[in-house]
């Protein structure tokens, strides 16, 4: 089943369940029942910067990692570039489209890792 036909039947259960009334038909319930299934992806972190300098590449550090791993931004090129760091040290460099591919696996392995842990 794809994320599309989980939220649709979300969305078929919900319009069941509920009369459009001005407290039930608040488009924040409907969404509120598609974050409960999972279906909503999570507020994005804000990024800093590298260095304290406005030019400096952006960076989102892993708090669960102790910052020690971190995604950069820079900007500055004509194709930006998204670097993998671990401790400082790039591990990768990758386009945009790499990056989103990336972030899309590990998600990917992390709920199957949930699943499994949740077994």
């Amino acid at each position: 089943m794809t994320n599309i036909d989980r939220a649709a039947q979300v969305i078929d259960t919900w319009i069941q369940e509920h009369t459009l009334t001005p407290d039930t038909g608040n488009p924040h319930y409907l969404a509120r029942a598609l974050a409960d299934a999972g279906l909503l992806a999570p507020d994005l972190p804000e990024p800093g910067r590298a260095w304290r300098d406005d030019d400096a590449p952006l960076i989102w550090h892993v708090p669960e990692l102790n910052d020690r791993l971190a995604a950069t931004l820079d900007e500055r090129p004509t194709h930006p570039t998204i670097g993998l760091e671990d401790d400082n040290r790039v591990l990768k460099h990758l386009t945009a489209t790499e990056a989103r591919a990336l972030a899309l696996a590990l998600l990917a392995a992390a709920n199957r890792a949930r699943e499994h842990d949740a077994n």
